[in-house]
């Protein structure tokens, strides 16, 4: 018996040996593909995948009866961005951007090819996109990437949403080039040269009539980017990608497309665990009923090291900061909450020097985050430092929560109160802006209907900050929502006394901030109205002679 057993499981194995042997070529799965692996066929998930993840994959993928639901999708997507392209820009000339076949070799796969050897690539759809006019390549394609790189790098520590290692570029700057694993993927990339046309559109006269095909560029590639994302360094590349492009979005006045590509980010880091680091609880005790779609299965890696660790927990936190200060932009309504923040465990981020430092910066362990932050009205259980990098994700949360007038506003107001006591310690720079700033729009936005004391005394604050900090150089277009809000306060106090100096040099001075915003490439909703508004007022006040 135990011989005829041994028979018939030497037959089996012979017959999927020979199987995996004859299994024609092209037809294999993806996943086996990928991996590069040999593949069974065997439906609906081959040997080889059941045992990848102990079952923890999907069925598998087959490209032998058509296009897969992946391929479909992408399709899909890149269709839809063409046509949002084309709608918004009818009449610039070339600036759609050609459909094609994604599936048809030499279209659509390698929108990203090297140059030449072992020259860097550079932004793939721009230069090399067979539906787009002819544009530079070669060389003089690598120094305008790097010019734009540059532009951008000369202002990220201004976004305070920019978590990697900017020396991930420096490939691009070496003489003779560097491996492709060694340098951005195509979705940061594009990016980061979609960024950097906009910040610097001066560069040459047609690099700035081409900013909506760089966009196109990061579109496409952004939308693929997870496709070939297998490490959790690619992952946080995609990840970046996706707030770089988010934060351009709404600059540019594109508010749903914004929310839609920050909502992208934050399935990202749930996905990958990333808002659970150091957590003290288990997913079962920290998740509860909020989603039963979190797989540990998904979950980055353990990182290697402090700085790699502490690159995720900025990485966590970007994500968080984007998703709170953009909750609110005029003209579309409120954003729904993007996080729950009572399963947050990741503790606070620091300044990136300190995760290669002390060991101890980081607790041993951490629960309830942001939770406990926003619900303690004393605040002496949390550190009290002038850690810009926490500050600015607490004065973020803070804002969110007072626009949104969420939990007990007794509470809220004791928290905001104190800290903003803490931020006021922080000295007043093009860096710092923001966060200053976060923290009296969250006064306004909390006291604008019930206390004019307080909304009047947070809107000069603002006005103040406007003049030491001035605008020249680059602003975080939320700015533009934080100044209207302020100058709306004083317009709602003008026709009780229009004789008030200060009030009008506060609008004054807050309507020059925005129109020096626009300048930047800001797309401001509310600034004409504002200003009509101003207008009224001066006039009606003149009339009355005054």
């Amino acid at each position: 018996m135990a011989d005829g057993s041994q028979t018939i499981r030497m037959s089996q194995e012979g017959s999927l040996s020979a199987k995996l042997a004859n299994l024609e070529k092209g037809k294999a799965c993806l996943n086996c593909r990928r991996r590069k692996v040999k593949c069974d066929g065997r439906r609906p998930i081959c040997t080889p995948c059941s045992k990848f993840l102990r079952g923890g994959l999907h069925d598998c993928e087959y490209t032998d009866t058509g296009p897969t639901q992946a391929q479909v999708l992408e399709e899909k997507i890149s269709i839809l961005e063409s046509r949002i392209q084309e709608m918004e820009s009818p009449f610039q000339a070339g600036s759609s951007v050609g459909l094609h076949n994604p599936y048809y070799p030499g279209q659509g796969h390698s929108t990203h090819p090297s140059l030449e050897g072992t020259r860097p690539r550079t932004p793939g759809v721009i230069f090399s996109n067979p539906t787009m006019p002819a544009e530079r390549s070669g060389p003089e394609s690598i120094a305008l990437a790097r010019t734009l790189i540059l532009s951008f790098g000369a202002n990220s520590s201004s976004f305070g949403l920019f978590f990697l290692d900017p020396r991930l570029f420096d490939p691009l700057f070496q003489e003779h080039g560097s491996h492709r694993s060694q340098g951005p993927s195509a979705a940061l990339l594009d990016t980061v040269c979609l960024w950097g046309a906009h910040l610097q559109p001066n560069i040459e006269p047609e690099t700035a009539m081409h900013e909506s095909r760089f966009l196109a560029a990061a579109l496409h590639s952004v939308s693929t980017g997870l496709t070939n994302a297998y490490t959790p360094g690619a992952i946080l590349q995609v990840l970046q990608a996706h707030i770089l492009l988010a934060a351009y979005l709404f600059r540019v006045g594109r508010a749903v497309e914004g929310r839609y590509h920050a909502g992208v980010a934050v399935s990202i880091v749930m996905a990958a665990g990333l808002w659970r680091i150091r957590s003290g609880r288990n997913l079962s005790m920290a998740v509860g009923n909020v989603s039963s779609s979190l797989n540990p299965l998904d979950e980055l890696t353990p990182a290697v090291t402090g700085l790699e660790e502490g690159q995720r927990i900025d990485a966590f936190w970007s994500v968080v900061v984007l998703n709170a200060i953009w909750c609110q932009d005029p003209g579309i309504a409120l954003a729904p909450p993007s996080l729950e923040y009572g399963i947050v465990d990741t503790p606070w981020p620091l300044e990136k020097e300190q995760y290669s430092g002390d060991a101890r910066a980081l607790p041993e362990q951490s629960a309830r985050t942001i939770a406990k932050f926003i619900g303690d009205s004393d605040q002496t259980n949390h550190p009290q430092s002038t850690n810009v990098s926490a500050l600015f994700a607490k004065a973020a949360i803070i804002y969110e929560q007072a626009v949104r007038k969420q939990g007990n506003l007794q509470v809220l107001n004791q928290v905001l109160e104190k800290i903003t006591r803490i931020v006021e310690r922080v000295d007043v720079n093009p860096r710092t802006l923001l966060l200053h700033s976060l923290v009296h729009a969250g006064s306004i936005a909390l006291h604008a209907q019930s206390s004019r004391t307080k909304s009047m005394a947070a809107a000069s604050a603002i006005v103040r900050l406007v003049r030491t900090a001035g605008v020249t150089g680059y602003r975080d277009a939320c700015l533009g929502t934080i100044w209207s809000s302020a100058c709306d306060i004083f317009l709602l106090a003008l026709p009780s006394d229009p004789r008030n100096r200060a009030w009008h040099e506060g609008v004054e001075a807050l309507l020059s901030a925005l129109e020096a915003l626009k300048r930047q490439g800001c797309t401001l909703a509310t600034l004409e109205s504002l200003k009509t508004r101003y207008a009224v007022i001066v006039q009606t006040h003149r009339r009355r002679g005054g």
